[in-house]
């Protein structure tokens, strides 16, 4: 029993020097292997990182497209009301003298302008 016992110890122990010569040896492997995937998975977060920058661009340049053409639209409307109203001052030479004293008395009754004969 004791020859058993010993073949059984011996047989233990040359299992566990295989397990860690084997261990020993993986070692290098498994922590270059990790160090590897570490280096993948930053770069990966970089790429995808600008990538979601280069995106968020994209969006607010097309939110600033967006704005720019309706600020355009209604800069046209705006210039289209101001034409309609001020570009009939009269079909006739009187007719434009009337409304540029008209409007003239208007500013100086408001204030606007000084009434040059008040100097005086």
């Amino acid at each position: 029993m004791d020859s058993c016992s010993d073949d059984v110890c011996h047989s233990t122990y040359e299992s566990l020097a295989q397990v860690y010569r084997c261990h020993m040896t993986l070692a290098p492997q498994v922590c270059q292997t990790i160090a590897q995937l570490y280096e993948f998975r930053t770069h990966l977060q970089q790429k995808w990182e600008a990538g979601r920058r280069g995106l968020e661009q994209v969006y607010q340049l097309r939110l600033f497209e967006e704005d720019a053409s309706r600020m355009a639209t209604w800069l046209d409307q705006q210039r289209q009301l101001f034409l309609a109203e001020h570009l009939d001052i009269g079909e006739t030479a009187a007719q434009v003298i009337a409304s540029i004293f008209f409007i003239l008395s208007k500013n100086l009754e408001s204030g606007f302008f000084m009434n040059p004969f008040d100097m005086l």
